[in-house]
């Protein structure tokens, strides 16, 4: 009798397993995510990832978005429906109240109704000889072996919540700024701005090169780019946490989505725009 309870009790823990999970996906609705400054980057629905295009339509006026920082939960904030900026790239906003958007820049929102950081991540010193080697060994290989390593920012996080580490690393050149590669206003020789993560995958410890660039030279083709860590959040619900990256130019932004599954990490959703 006692080992057909305990069957009738693991089929039930089984099915509120998968009720919840459903629920956490929001299966049934769009749920939309959008950068502190109101720029549309998209969304998912079941689980799946949709483009800001796709996402637009379905924002209505009055929407709620729950914003969330590298620290957590930061507020709740409504927005106006969509609309997309012609004059700014053709990217999609959502207007909050303008008293709310003077907040944390790196800040993400979206809707649903799950918990986005279960697990927060943790700041770590930028001293750490095997980090710096990490960062030197990367530069060797873009082409500034010359090059001071230099770590503005590192963190470690349990990215897919089995109890394993990921270490992410955003990296700058001490005299790093955002030139405007014009009228002389260029970035320095052995420049560099990027973020890179180390993490076990297919059983051995790698480092992947997410975004950022490199300047063996002064760079007279545009403007030179910052490249940020903005946040590591569960955007769609399924239990993993996926990396935000911002990138900064002169009078331009963007932000980009990677998720991190298996295998490499690969961009999901992401946009830009000119202000």
């Amino acid at each position: 009798m006692n080992s057909v309870m305990n069957s009738v009790w693991a089929v039930c823990a089984l099915m509120t397993m998968v009720v919840s999970y459903a629920h956490a996906q929001d299966s049934g609705s769009v749920v939309p995510i959008v950068a502190a400054h109101g720029l549309v980057l998209g969304g998912s629905r079941g689980g799946k990832w949709l483009s800001s295009k796709q996402v637009s339509p379905f924002l209505k006026s009055g929407a709620k978005y729950r914003f969330y920082t590298l620290k957590g939960y930061d507020r709740t904030s409504v927005g106006s429906k969509a609309d997309q900026d012609e004059d700014g790239g053709g990217g999609y906003f959502v207007t909050f109240p303008e008293s709310e958007r003077k907040v944390d820049r790196n800040g993400i929102g979206l809707g649903g109704s799950w918990n986005p950081m279960p697990r927060l991540p943790r700041m770590e010193s930028t001293h750490q000889k095997i980090y710096l080697d990490a960062v030197a060994t990367l530069l060797k290989a873009k082409g500034l072996a010359g090059a001071t390593p230099n770590i503005t920012r590192l963190m470690r996080v349990d990215l897919q919540g089995k109890g394993q580490d990921a270490v992410l690393i955003e990296a700058a050149s001490p005299d790093y700024r955002l030139a405007t590669g014009s009228g002389g206003d260029l970035p320095r020789q052995n420049s560099y701005s990027f973020v890179m993560l180390r993490m076990i995958s297919d059983g051995a410890l790698q480092t992947f090169f997410l975004d950022g660039v490199f300047y063996k030279s002064a760079h007279t083709t545009g403007a030179a780019s910052q490249h940020l860590i903005a946040n590591v959040i569960d955007l769609n619900g399924d239990g993993v946490l996926e990396i935000v990256l911002n990138t900064r130019y002169y009078e331009s932004s963007g932000t980009t989505v990677y998720e991190v599954k298996s295998g490499s990490p690969k961009i999901v959703i992401g946009a830009g725009s000119g202000n």
